[in-house]
Protein backbone atom coordinates (compact mmCIF):
# COMPACT_ATOMS: atom_id res chain seq x y z
CA UNK A 1 0.00 0.00 0.00
CA UNK A 2 0.86 3.72 -0.78
CA UNK A 3 2.87 5.52 2.51
CA UNK A 4 0.24 5.89 5.09
CA UNK A 5 0.26 9.15 6.73
CA UNK A 6 1.97 9.25 10.43
CA UNK A 7 -0.26 10.75 13.63
CA UNK A 8 0.47 14.15 14.07
CA UNK A 9 3.14 14.62 17.03
CA UNK A 10 1.64 16.51 20.06
CA UNK A 11 3.47 19.80 18.91
CA UNK A 12 2.05 19.25 15.22
CA UNK A 13 -1.56 19.39 16.93
CA UNK A 14 -0.33 22.28 19.00
CA UNK A 15 1.14 24.44 16.00
CA UNK A 16 -1.95 22.98 13.59
CA UNK A 17 -4.54 24.23 16.52
CA UNK A 18 -2.87 27.52 16.82
CA UNK A 19 -3.37 28.15 12.95
CA UNK A 20 -6.42 27.13 12.24
CA UNK A 21 -7.82 29.68 15.58
CA UNK A 22 -5.25 32.49 14.50
CA UNK A 23 -7.97 35.03 13.41
CA UNK A 24 -10.30 33.73 15.38
CA UNK A 25 -8.42 34.26 18.48
CA UNK A 26 -4.39 35.45 18.58
CA UNK A 27 -5.10 37.74 16.06
CA UNK A 28 -8.64 38.84 17.31
CA UNK A 29 -6.83 40.32 20.70
CA UNK A 30 -4.55 42.40 19.35
CA UNK A 31 -7.53 43.92 16.86
CA UNK A 32 -9.45 44.79 19.40
CA UNK A 33 -6.96 46.47 21.84
CA UNK A 34 -5.16 48.41 18.55
CA UNK A 35 -7.20 48.06 15.46
CA UNK A 36 -5.36 49.14 12.32
CA UNK A 37 -3.12 50.68 14.43
CA UNK A 38 0.94 49.51 13.49
CA UNK A 39 3.02 48.83 16.62
CA UNK A 40 6.48 48.97 16.16
CA UNK A 41 7.42 46.96 19.74
CA UNK A 42 4.46 44.29 20.97
CA UNK A 43 4.20 42.17 23.92
CA UNK A 44 2.00 39.39 23.17
CA UNK A 45 1.23 35.90 23.43
CA UNK A 46 4.11 34.29 21.24
CA UNK A 47 6.94 36.34 22.55
CA UNK A 48 8.67 33.07 24.47
CA UNK A 49 8.47 30.83 21.78
CA UNK A 50 11.76 29.83 20.16
CA UNK A 51 12.32 30.48 16.53
CA UNK A 52 11.73 27.16 14.86
CA UNK A 53 8.45 27.14 16.45
CA UNK A 54 7.34 30.74 15.28
CA UNK A 55 8.76 29.70 11.83
CA UNK A 56 7.04 26.40 11.68
CA UNK A 57 3.36 28.95 12.81
CA UNK A 58 4.10 31.20 10.00
CA UNK A 59 5.34 27.85 7.63
CA UNK A 60 1.99 26.14 8.05
CA UNK A 61 0.03 29.51 7.93
CA UNK A 62 1.51 29.99 4.47
CA UNK A 63 0.77 26.19 3.39
CA UNK A 64 -2.71 26.38 4.30
CA UNK A 65 -3.62 29.79 3.20
CA UNK A 66 -4.58 31.65 5.79
CA UNK A 67 -1.18 33.78 6.32
CA UNK A 68 -1.40 37.53 6.13
CA UNK A 69 1.63 40.09 6.38
CA UNK A 70 -0.09 41.70 8.90
CA UNK A 71 0.37 38.69 11.59
CA UNK A 72 3.71 39.36 11.80
CA UNK A 73 2.47 41.94 13.79
CA UNK A 74 1.95 39.57 16.83
CA UNK A 75 4.47 36.38 15.20
CA UNK A 76 7.42 38.64 14.28
CA UNK A 77 9.68 38.62 17.80
CA UNK A 78 13.42 39.39 19.02
CA UNK A 79 13.22 35.29 18.83
CA UNK A 80 13.05 34.85 15.17
CA UNK A 81 15.52 34.50 13.18
CA UNK A 82 14.55 32.99 9.81
CA UNK A 83 11.59 34.67 7.75
CA UNK A 84 10.98 33.67 4.78
CA UNK A 85 8.07 35.88 2.92
CA UNK A 86 7.19 35.02 -0.99
CA UNK A 87 5.43 38.07 -3.31
CA UNK A 88 3.86 40.72 -1.72
CA UNK A 89 2.01 39.92 1.79
CA UNK A 90 3.21 42.69 3.63
CA UNK A 91 2.00 46.01 3.34
CA UNK A 92 3.94 49.41 3.55
CA UNK A 93 3.47 49.51 7.48
CA UNK A 94 3.96 46.66 7.95
CA UNK A 95 7.07 46.58 6.02
CA UNK A 96 8.23 49.65 8.34
CA UNK A 97 7.58 47.89 11.10
CA UNK A 98 9.38 45.27 10.36
CA UNK A 99 12.34 47.65 9.22
CA UNK A 100 12.76 47.94 13.28
CA UNK A 101 12.69 44.34 14.12
CA UNK A 102 14.83 42.82 11.88
CA UNK A 103 18.55 43.41 14.06
CA UNK A 104 18.68 39.71 14.72
CA UNK A 105 17.22 38.04 11.23
CA UNK A 106 20.19 35.61 10.39
CA UNK A 107 17.76 34.34 6.96
CA UNK A 108 15.62 36.79 5.37
CA UNK A 109 13.82 35.32 1.95
CA UNK A 110 11.43 37.67 -0.30
CA UNK A 111 11.36 36.49 -3.28
CA UNK A 112 8.81 37.80 -5.87
CA UNK A 113 7.95 41.26 -3.69
CA UNK A 114 8.37 43.06 -6.66
CA UNK A 115 5.77 45.58 -6.03
CA UNK A 116 7.78 46.75 -2.82
CA UNK A 117 8.83 50.17 -2.90
CA UNK A 118 12.39 50.83 -3.11
CA UNK A 119 12.73 53.01 0.04
CA UNK A 120 10.92 51.02 2.25
CA UNK A 121 13.12 47.53 0.90
CA UNK A 122 15.97 49.74 2.04
CA UNK A 123 15.08 50.61 5.12
CA UNK A 124 14.70 46.73 5.87
CA UNK A 125 18.47 46.45 4.75
CA UNK A 126 19.88 49.10 6.91
CA UNK A 127 19.16 46.50 9.79
CA UNK A 128 20.08 43.75 9.12
CA UNK A 129 23.31 43.56 10.41
CA UNK A 130 23.11 39.85 11.40
CA UNK A 131 21.68 38.17 8.57
CA UNK A 132 23.66 35.21 6.92
CA UNK A 133 21.08 34.92 4.15
CA UNK A 134 19.21 36.76 1.74
CA UNK A 135 17.44 35.98 -0.88
CA UNK A 136 16.16 39.24 -3.33
CA UNK A 137 14.93 37.32 -6.07
CA UNK A 138 12.85 39.38 -8.45
CA UNK A 139 12.67 42.21 -6.33
CA UNK A 140 13.78 46.11 -6.88
CA UNK A 141 17.15 45.42 -5.92
CA UNK A 142 19.69 47.79 -7.46
CA UNK A 143 23.19 49.05 -7.50
CA UNK A 144 22.34 51.48 -4.50
CA UNK A 145 21.08 48.46 -2.68
CA UNK A 146 24.09 46.24 -2.80
CA UNK A 147 26.08 49.62 -1.66
CA UNK A 148 24.31 49.13 1.14
CA UNK A 149 24.19 45.22 1.77
CA UNK A 150 28.11 45.60 1.54
CA UNK A 151 28.05 47.77 4.01
CA UNK A 152 25.23 46.89 6.77
CA UNK A 153 25.76 43.32 6.24
CA UNK A 154 29.29 41.54 7.55
CA UNK A 155 27.65 38.36 8.44
CA UNK A 156 26.43 37.64 5.11
CA UNK A 157 27.42 34.35 3.26
CA UNK A 158 24.57 33.93 0.62
CA UNK A 159 22.99 36.56 -1.36
CA UNK A 160 20.52 35.83 -4.62
CA UNK A 161 19.46 38.82 -6.38
CA UNK A 162 18.32 36.84 -9.25
CA UNK A 163 15.83 38.94 -11.93
CA UNK A 164 17.07 42.27 -10.91
CA UNK A 165 18.19 43.99 -13.36
CA UNK A 166 19.22 46.90 -11.94
CA UNK A 167 21.91 45.07 -10.15
CA UNK A 168 25.31 45.34 -12.53
CA UNK A 169 28.91 44.96 -12.54
CA UNK A 170 28.94 48.74 -10.76
CA UNK A 171 26.64 46.94 -7.46
CA UNK A 172 28.75 43.67 -8.07
CA UNK A 173 32.48 45.93 -7.51
CA UNK A 174 30.48 47.91 -4.31
CA UNK A 175 30.03 44.57 -2.77
CA UNK A 176 33.67 43.61 -3.34
CA UNK A 177 35.13 46.53 -1.55
CA UNK A 178 32.52 46.44 1.15
CA UNK A 179 32.29 44.70 4.68
CA UNK A 180 30.81 41.16 3.23
CA UNK A 181 34.02 39.02 3.42
CA UNK A 182 32.26 35.94 4.20
CA UNK A 183 30.34 36.01 1.33
CA UNK A 184 30.78 31.58 -0.28
CA UNK A 185 27.16 31.92 -2.57
CA UNK A 186 26.22 34.40 -5.02
CA UNK A 187 23.50 34.14 -7.62
CA UNK A 188 23.19 36.89 -10.45
CA UNK A 189 21.15 35.22 -13.36
CA UNK A 190 19.20 37.12 -15.11
CA UNK A 191 20.25 40.41 -13.61
CA UNK A 192 22.21 43.07 -15.24
CA UNK A 193 25.37 41.82 -13.88
CA UNK A 194 27.84 40.67 -17.30
CA UNK A 195 31.22 38.53 -16.57
CA UNK A 196 33.30 41.43 -15.30
CA UNK A 197 31.15 40.69 -12.40
CA UNK A 198 32.49 37.12 -12.04
CA UNK A 199 36.13 38.35 -12.25
CA UNK A 200 35.48 41.12 -9.07
CA UNK A 201 33.93 38.13 -6.85
CA UNK A 202 36.37 35.29 -8.10
CA UNK A 203 39.59 38.07 -7.02
CA UNK A 204 38.01 38.91 -4.30
CA UNK A 205 36.52 35.91 -2.88
CA UNK A 206 38.39 32.78 -3.68
CA UNK A 207 36.67 30.86 -1.34
CA UNK A 208 33.73 31.79 -3.65
CA UNK A 209 32.02 27.61 -3.51
CA UNK A 210 28.88 28.94 -5.86
CA UNK A 211 28.56 31.97 -8.53
CA UNK A 212 25.18 31.51 -10.39
CA UNK A 213 25.95 33.77 -13.27
CA UNK A 214 26.64 32.49 -17.42
CA UNK A 215 29.93 31.50 -18.41
CA UNK A 216 31.41 32.26 -14.71
CA UNK A 217 34.15 30.18 -16.27
CA UNK A 218 35.61 33.37 -17.97
CA UNK A 219 35.83 34.67 -15.21
CA UNK A 220 37.56 32.46 -13.26
CA UNK A 221 39.98 31.94 -16.23
CA UNK A 222 40.96 35.59 -16.53
CA UNK A 223 41.74 35.89 -12.55
CA UNK A 224 43.98 32.83 -12.63
CA UNK A 225 45.83 34.06 -15.45
CA UNK A 226 46.69 37.82 -13.48
CA UNK A 227 47.39 35.32 -10.56
CA UNK A 228 50.10 33.83 -12.28
CA UNK A 229 51.21 37.29 -13.93
CA UNK A 230 51.83 38.31 -10.26
CA UNK A 231 53.60 35.35 -9.44
CA UNK A 232 51.09 33.28 -7.52
CA UNK A 233 51.20 30.31 -10.34
CA UNK A 234 49.67 28.02 -7.45
CA UNK A 235 46.51 30.04 -6.14
CA UNK A 236 43.46 27.59 -5.39
CA UNK A 237 39.29 28.54 -6.19
CA UNK A 238 36.69 27.29 -3.93
CA UNK A 239 34.10 27.06 -6.90
CA UNK A 240 32.17 24.19 -7.31
CA UNK A 241 30.09 24.91 -10.40
CA UNK A 242 30.71 26.47 -13.15
CA UNK A 243 29.10 27.13 -16.02
CA UNK A 244 30.45 27.22 -19.75
CA UNK A 245 29.47 29.06 -23.19
CA UNK A 246 30.71 27.59 -25.37
CA UNK A 247 30.80 30.35 -28.09
CA UNK A 248 33.53 31.29 -25.48
CA UNK A 249 36.73 28.81 -26.65
CA UNK A 250 38.21 27.58 -23.23
CA UNK A 251 39.23 23.69 -25.14
CA UNK A 252 42.80 24.36 -24.39
CA UNK A 253 42.87 25.64 -20.75
CA UNK A 254 40.09 23.47 -19.60
CA UNK A 255 42.67 21.33 -17.90
CA UNK A 256 44.50 24.06 -16.76
CA UNK A 257 41.54 25.88 -14.90
CA UNK A 258 40.80 22.60 -13.24
CA UNK A 259 44.57 22.33 -11.73
CA UNK A 260 43.59 25.92 -9.93
CA UNK A 261 39.71 24.96 -9.40
CA UNK A 262 40.13 21.23 -7.50
CA UNK A 263 36.50 21.12 -5.94
CA UNK A 264 34.14 21.59 -9.51
CA UNK A 265 31.75 18.78 -9.44
CA UNK A 266 29.33 20.42 -10.85
CA UNK A 267 29.58 21.15 -15.05
CA UNK A 268 26.92 23.24 -17.34
CA UNK A 269 27.53 23.46 -20.59
CA UNK A 270 25.15 25.20 -23.45
CA UNK A 271 26.36 26.15 -26.83
CA UNK A 272 27.22 23.91 -29.47
CA UNK A 273 28.84 21.30 -28.05
CA UNK A 274 31.18 19.63 -29.98
CA UNK A 275 33.93 17.20 -29.93
CA UNK A 276 36.39 19.12 -28.49
CA UNK A 277 33.62 20.16 -25.84
CA UNK A 278 33.18 17.00 -24.84
CA UNK A 279 36.98 16.33 -24.53
CA UNK A 280 37.68 19.16 -22.84
CA UNK A 281 34.80 18.06 -20.52
CA UNK A 282 36.24 14.70 -20.11
CA UNK A 283 39.44 16.29 -18.13
CA UNK A 284 37.20 17.20 -14.86
CA UNK A 285 37.96 14.09 -12.79
CA UNK A 286 36.13 15.57 -9.89
CA UNK A 287 32.96 16.06 -12.34
CA UNK A 288 29.85 14.64 -10.89
CA UNK A 289 26.98 16.72 -12.24
CA UNK A 290 26.44 17.35 -15.63
CA UNK A 291 24.40 19.51 -17.96
CA UNK A 292 24.41 19.83 -21.10
CA UNK A 293 22.16 22.20 -23.14
CA UNK A 294 22.67 22.29 -26.92
CA UNK A 295 22.22 24.90 -29.11
CA UNK A 296 19.30 24.55 -31.94
CA UNK A 297 20.69 22.68 -35.45
CA UNK A 298 23.70 22.06 -34.55
CA UNK A 299 23.73 18.64 -33.57
CA UNK A 300 24.11 16.22 -36.14
CA UNK A 301 24.38 12.47 -36.70
CA UNK A 302 28.06 12.36 -36.61
CA UNK A 303 28.31 13.46 -33.26
CA UNK A 304 26.66 10.60 -31.83
CA UNK A 305 29.93 8.39 -31.50
CA UNK A 306 31.93 11.06 -29.91
CA UNK A 307 28.82 11.37 -27.34
CA UNK A 308 29.53 7.53 -26.85
CA UNK A 309 32.99 7.71 -26.24
CA UNK A 310 32.71 10.23 -24.31
CA UNK A 311 30.14 8.45 -21.67
CA UNK A 312 32.70 5.27 -21.91
CA UNK A 313 34.97 7.78 -20.40
CA UNK A 314 33.24 9.98 -17.67
CA UNK A 315 30.06 7.93 -17.56
CA UNK A 316 31.25 6.14 -14.19
CA UNK A 317 31.98 9.75 -12.79
CA UNK A 318 28.57 10.78 -12.80
CA UNK A 319 25.51 10.71 -10.56
CA UNK A 320 23.30 13.50 -12.35
CA UNK A 321 22.74 13.86 -15.74
CA UNK A 322 20.56 16.62 -17.78
CA UNK A 323 20.18 16.71 -21.41
CA UNK A 324 18.56 19.45 -22.49
CA UNK A 325 17.22 20.87 -26.39
CA UNK A 326 19.19 17.43 -27.84
CA UNK A 327 18.67 14.82 -30.10
CA UNK A 328 21.23 12.52 -28.62
CA UNK A 329 19.44 9.57 -27.18
CA UNK A 330 21.54 6.78 -26.60
CA UNK A 331 19.23 5.88 -23.84
CA UNK A 332 20.63 2.22 -23.25
CA UNK A 333 24.24 3.65 -23.75
CA UNK A 334 23.87 5.97 -20.33
CA UNK A 335 22.57 3.09 -18.68
CA UNK A 336 25.32 0.67 -19.69
CA UNK A 337 28.51 3.50 -19.05
CA UNK A 338 26.76 5.95 -15.92
CA UNK A 339 26.77 2.91 -13.45
CA UNK A 340 26.38 5.59 -10.25
CA UNK A 341 23.45 7.75 -11.76
CA UNK A 342 21.10 8.34 -9.36
CA UNK A 343 19.22 11.72 -11.80
CA UNK A 344 18.35 11.78 -15.55
CA UNK A 345 16.66 14.03 -17.40
CA UNK A 346 16.30 14.05 -21.00
CA UNK A 347 14.57 17.48 -22.52
CA UNK A 348 14.82 16.98 -26.30
CA UNK A 349 14.77 19.13 -28.96
CA UNK A 350 10.68 19.69 -29.42
CA UNK A 351 11.09 20.65 -33.40
CA UNK A 352 12.15 16.85 -34.07
CA UNK A 353 10.77 14.04 -34.92
CA UNK A 354 11.51 10.03 -34.33
CA UNK A 355 12.57 10.08 -37.63
CA UNK A 356 15.24 12.75 -36.78
CA UNK A 357 16.55 11.90 -33.72
CA UNK A 358 20.40 9.93 -33.31
CA UNK A 359 19.92 6.69 -31.98
CA UNK A 360 22.64 3.85 -30.62
CA UNK A 361 22.33 0.85 -30.25
CA UNK A 362 18.40 -0.91 -29.43
CA UNK A 363 20.26 -4.12 -28.24
CA UNK A 364 23.30 -2.86 -25.50
CA UNK A 365 22.47 -3.62 -22.13
CA UNK A 366 24.26 -4.51 -19.24
CA UNK A 367 22.45 -5.63 -15.60
CA UNK A 368 23.14 -3.31 -13.76
CA UNK A 369 21.65 -0.12 -16.17
CA UNK A 370 20.07 2.39 -14.13
CA UNK A 371 19.65 -0.24 -11.16
CA UNK A 372 21.33 3.04 -8.77
CA UNK A 373 18.74 5.80 -10.23
CA UNK A 374 16.31 7.29 -8.24
CA UNK A 375 14.82 10.52 -10.23
CA UNK A 376 13.98 10.11 -14.52
CA UNK A 377 12.73 13.11 -16.08
CA UNK A 378 11.65 12.71 -19.81
CA UNK A 379 10.27 15.94 -21.57
CA UNK A 380 8.77 15.59 -25.39
CA UNK A 381 10.23 12.19 -25.56
CA UNK A 382 8.59 11.41 -28.65
CA UNK A 383 12.02 11.18 -30.12
CA UNK A 384 13.17 7.99 -28.17
CA UNK A 385 13.42 5.06 -30.86
CA UNK A 386 10.12 3.21 -29.57
CA UNK A 387 8.21 2.75 -26.40
CA UNK A 388 10.62 -0.62 -26.03
CA UNK A 389 13.22 1.90 -25.34
CA UNK A 390 11.21 3.74 -22.33
CA UNK A 391 10.26 0.30 -21.08
CA UNK A 392 13.88 -1.34 -21.16
CA UNK A 393 14.20 1.84 -18.70
CA UNK A 394 11.73 1.96 -16.45
CA UNK A 395 12.25 -2.12 -16.11
CA UNK A 396 15.67 -1.53 -15.27
CA UNK A 397 14.91 1.40 -12.71
CA UNK A 398 14.30 -0.66 -9.87
CA UNK A 399 15.28 1.49 -7.33
CA UNK A 400 13.30 5.21 -8.64
CA UNK A 401 11.95 7.29 -6.13
CA UNK A 402 10.45 10.13 -8.40
CA UNK A 403 8.95 9.30 -12.28
CA UNK A 404 7.76 12.40 -14.19
CA UNK A 405 6.27 11.88 -18.01
CA UNK A 406 5.92 15.38 -19.80
CA UNK A 407 4.99 15.04 -23.63
CA UNK A 408 6.09 11.24 -23.81
CA UNK A 409 4.10 9.95 -26.96
CA UNK A 410 6.29 7.05 -26.93
CA UNK A 411 4.82 6.30 -23.38
CA UNK A 412 1.89 3.19 -23.35
CA UNK A 413 0.82 1.49 -20.62
CA UNK A 414 2.53 -1.66 -21.68
CA UNK A 415 6.07 -0.17 -20.76
CA UNK A 416 4.66 0.50 -17.09
CA UNK A 417 3.03 -2.47 -16.48
CA UNK A 418 6.02 -4.52 -17.93
CA UNK A 419 7.98 -2.27 -15.08
CA UNK A 420 5.49 -2.88 -12.39
CA UNK A 421 5.51 -6.43 -13.28
CA UNK A 422 9.42 -6.88 -12.67
CA UNK A 423 9.59 -4.33 -9.37
CA UNK A 424 6.39 -3.17 -8.49
CA UNK A 425 7.95 0.16 -8.27
CA UNK A 426 8.41 -0.41 -4.65
CA UNK A 427 10.51 2.65 -3.75
CA UNK A 428 8.08 5.16 -5.80
CA UNK A 429 6.97 8.45 -4.02
CA UNK A 430 6.84 11.05 -6.56
CA UNK A 431 4.59 9.99 -9.99
CA UNK A 432 3.89 13.06 -12.31
CA UNK A 433 2.31 12.69 -15.93
CA UNK A 434 1.78 15.68 -18.13
CA UNK A 435 0.27 15.39 -21.95
CA UNK A 436 0.96 11.83 -22.25
CA UNK A 437 -1.49 11.26 -24.89
CA UNK A 438 -1.09 7.82 -25.43
CA UNK A 439 -1.76 6.47 -22.29
CA UNK A 440 -5.26 5.49 -20.98
CA UNK A 441 -4.42 2.97 -18.59
CA UNK A 442 -6.21 4.26 -15.27
CA UNK A 443 -5.35 0.26 -14.14
CA UNK A 444 -2.01 1.07 -14.03
CA UNK A 445 -2.54 3.89 -11.71
CA UNK A 446 -5.35 1.94 -9.39
CA UNK A 447 -2.24 -0.74 -8.92
CA UNK A 448 0.12 1.92 -7.52
CA UNK A 449 -2.75 2.54 -4.96
CA UNK A 450 -3.62 -0.73 -3.97
CA UNK A 451 0.27 -2.51 -3.67
CA UNK A 452 3.08 -1.62 -1.39
CA UNK A 453 5.03 1.62 -2.83
CA UNK A 454 6.16 4.87 -0.69
CA UNK A 455 3.92 6.89 -3.29
CA UNK A 456 3.07 10.39 -1.67
CA UNK A 457 2.77 12.12 -4.84
CA UNK A 458 0.33 11.76 -7.68
CA UNK A 459 -0.02 14.35 -10.36
CA UNK A 460 -1.81 14.05 -13.71
CA UNK A 461 -2.09 17.07 -15.84
CA UNK A 462 -3.46 17.04 -19.09
CA UNK A 463 -3.48 13.13 -19.80
CA UNK A 464 -6.72 13.49 -21.91
CA UNK A 465 -7.30 9.57 -22.11
CA UNK A 466 -7.34 10.20 -18.40
CA UNK A 467 -11.09 11.41 -17.70
CA UNK A 468 -13.08 12.86 -15.15
CA UNK A 469 -14.21 9.57 -14.44
CA UNK A 470 -10.79 7.53 -13.91
CA UNK A 471 -9.81 10.69 -11.81
CA UNK A 472 -13.41 10.01 -9.48
CA UNK A 473 -12.44 6.60 -9.31
CA UNK A 474 -8.87 7.31 -8.19
CA UNK A 475 -10.48 9.88 -5.62
CA UNK A 476 -12.71 7.04 -4.75
CA UNK A 477 -9.55 4.72 -4.09
CA UNK A 478 -7.86 7.17 -2.10
CA UNK A 479 -10.96 7.65 0.25
CA UNK A 480 -10.83 4.21 0.73
CA UNK A 481 -7.47 4.09 1.76
CA UNK A 482 -5.89 3.74 5.54
CA UNK A 483 -4.93 6.89 6.06
CA UNK A 484 -2.96 7.43 3.08
CA UNK A 485 -0.09 10.73 2.87
CA UNK A 486 -0.88 11.72 -0.55
CA UNK A 487 -0.97 14.92 -2.35
CA UNK A 488 -3.22 13.98 -5.31
CA UNK A 489 -3.95 16.41 -8.23
CA UNK A 490 -5.57 16.23 -11.69
CA UNK A 491 -6.71 18.19 -13.81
Amino acid sequence: MPKRRQPDSLKQLCILNIVYSFKRIWWRDYFENFGETQCIYVLGPFDALPSAILEEIIRTLTEKGLFSGKYLQILFTDRLRHLYLKGNVLGNLMIKALAHKSQKLESLHMKYANKMPKNLLLSVIRNLKAVRELDLTDTKCDDEMLKLISSNCPQLVKLSVNGCPGVTDTGVQSLCLGQTQKLQFISLQDSGASEQSAVYLFRTFPGLKELEIDNNINGVLQVIEEDIMKGKADSKFGIRKLHWDTSFSLYSNISFIMDHCPNVTDITCHGVISADVLKSIACIKTMKKLNLSYSHGYIGHHNLKDFVDFLKEVGNQLTDLFLSDTRLMPVREIGCYCSKLKHLTMICDSSLTRAQAVQASDQLAHPSSFKTLETLVLFDNYVIASEDTISYLLCQAENIRSLSLQKCRALTEEALNSAYAVHGFKHLQSFKMGHCDTFYDQDFLEKLLENENELTVMHLHSCFNITFVHSDELQLCLEEGENWDIDYDWE
